[in-house]
């Protein structure tokens, strides 16, 4: 998708801008993966898990984190889908733009 996102915007501009896109991406991915880290801890605070106890959490303590460590993944991928309902990029819209990015890059445009 990154790709042709990339090349749509090449089109579009004029110019590649595929490092821009490529940092914007792995720093979306590192502060991602910051508050999935912070909102963990978060999360199991408020569930009441005692690092002391061990393994012997209250049920309840055991109950909510699999609630947890169900519903976040699940409305994660839900949230993904959704997302992806909406990009407009496939095969038949990615063609055409091909097809002019060659024929730029054949007649020297670009």
């Amino acid at each position: 998708m990154v790709a042709d996102v990339c090349d749509g915007e090449t089109l579009r501009t004029g110019e590649s801008a595929e490092a821009m896109f490529s940092s914007v991406f792995a720093w979306v991915m590192k502060t991602a993966t910051a508050l999935s880290i912070l909102g963990s801890n978060l999360l199991l605070n408020l569930v009441g898990f005692d690092v002391t106890l061990g393994s012997a959490q209250p049920p309840g303590t055991v109950w909510w984190m699999r609630v947890i460590y169900v519903a976040l993944p699940g409305a994660g991928f839900v949230g993904s889908l959704l997302f992806l309902a909406g990009h407009r990029l496939g095969a038949k819209e990615m063609s055409p733009i091909h097809a002019e990015l060659a024929r730029k890059r054949r007649d020297g445009e670009m």
